[in-house]
């Protein structure tokens, strides 16, 4: 996972800093030099410049960074929901009905039991909004965003995720620092002041200082 994840965040700082140019992976190596892991990659841009880039990570440093990370199944996050689901479930008024959350393929269904058509409406939207909102609870804990897959054209409710590498760089930017130090020679004018820039939906940020 720490070898995934550190290349990950290369190869999305390539990208980062050179949004306009299309960057392709020619040939990676890692090796255990004491207690640091030394990285080695070699890549070129849309008019075949080769770049040739090495560093060394501390490696307890990065595994302690990354340890809480593990991959997300559709079947922990629907348990995440449904459990989230059933507390405010408990919380309804018996007197008014009840309601069974039954786990889905697509998701979760809700099975009521009322007399008024208007409380069962009304509980249909909250516990909904429960739902949505324990996807994306979840999904912030894990380390993880929704992303639209380029091209896709499917079902609106179907949720797509990814690993969020920027909020992973961002948070382990001391344990990543060497790497960034390397860049800079590469990208001088994307870190002026010592920071790296990158361009987001239209807005300049930067992704650390250094």
């Amino acid at each position: 996972m720490l070898n995934k994840l550190v290349l990950s965040f290369f190869l999305l700082l390539i990208n980062l800093v050179s949004p306009n140019v299309f960057s392709e992976q020619l040939y990676f190596n890692k090796t255990q030099v004491g207690d640091k892991t030394k990285f080695e990659y070699k890549w070129q841009n849309s008019n075949v410049r080769p770049y040739y880039l090495d560093f060394e990570l501390n490696t307890k440093a990065i595994n302690s960074d990354f340890r809480h990370f593990k991959s997300l199944t559709p079947s922990r996050l629907q348990m995440y929901s449904v459990k989230k689901l059933k507390q405010a479930a408990s919380q309804l008024d018996p007197r008014k009905g009840s309601v069974k959350i039954k786990p889905s393929y697509q998701g979760v269904e809700f099975e009521f039991k009322s007399t008024s058509r208007e409380w069962m409406e009304q509980q249909s939207v909250t516990l909904k909004n429960v739902y949505d909102s324990s996807l994306k609870d979840y999904l912030h804990q894990e380390y993880y965003i929704e992303f639209q897959p380029i091209g896709y054209r499917g079902n609106s409710s179907t949720l797509s995720y990814k690993p969020d590498h920027v909020r992973f760089a961002k948070e382990s930017a001391d344990s990543l620092a060497p790497m960034i130090k390397k860049l800079k020679k590469y990208f001088p004018e994307r870190m002026p002041e010592g920071r790296l820039y990158f361009y987001y939906r239209g807005y300049k940020r930067f992704l650390t200082a250094l």
